[in-house]
């Protein structure tokens, strides 16, 4: 789905949906496929909810260019796994559904990995909205993380080396890459 939106022109589909009927009728055959046992199907009704927000105002243009700066036709072609050494000690808590056909579950496997600090929470059979599908789990597990996890503490100093780091990174790789 991500990668359609990502195609040019994807906008004109999008403001459609604020042509009259459009909506109501897209919003009824999510619902209808939202019946079908498929992990690809399990969001169709939060979906619904989204895509009414869309064709208002600039959104669609807002929302295609956003999407195209992380997503292409390919797929996913932005990560932030060579830059969590910034965030390495600051707690996370990556709270995802194990059936998210948007963005599947291997990315929080990979996100937790990567960041030490971190506590991974999958909920079985959820999709890309989790926080939507058990709201009362969602609540106990972010509680939790919240009373029992030390806050970081990071300094201005702290963040300029991160950052540095970054860019001193950034500056190598561009002089590492053949012209």
């Amino acid at each position: 789905m991500l990668r359609a939106v990502s195609l040019p022109m994807s906008e004109i589909a999008i403001r459609s949906l604020a042509l009259p009927g459009v909506l109501p009728v897209a919003s009824a055959a999510l619902e209808l496929l939202g019946r079908v046992p498929l992990k690809l199907f399990v969001d169709n009704a939060e979906c619904a909810r989204v895509l009414a927000g869309l064709p208002h105002a600039g959104t669609p243009r807002a929302f295609a260019r956003t999407l195209r700066a992380v997503v292409d036709p390919l797929g996913q072609v932005v990560t932030m796994l060579d830059r969590t050494y910034v965030a390495e000690s600051v707690p996370v808590l990556v709270v995802w559904g194990s059936a998210d056909p948007i963005i599947p579950v291997e990315h929080a496997h990979l996100l937790h990995a990567s960041l030490p600090s971190s506590r991974l929470e999958v909920f079985d059979g959820a999709g890309h909205f989790p926080f939507r599908s058990d709201p009362e789990r969602f609540l106990t597990v972010l509680t939790a993380f919240i009373d029992g996890t030390e806050p970081a503490r990071l300094t201005l100093a702290d963040l300029q080396t991160a950052l540095r780091r970054d860019s001193e990174l950034d500056v190598e790789a561009a002089a590492e890459t053949p012209a």
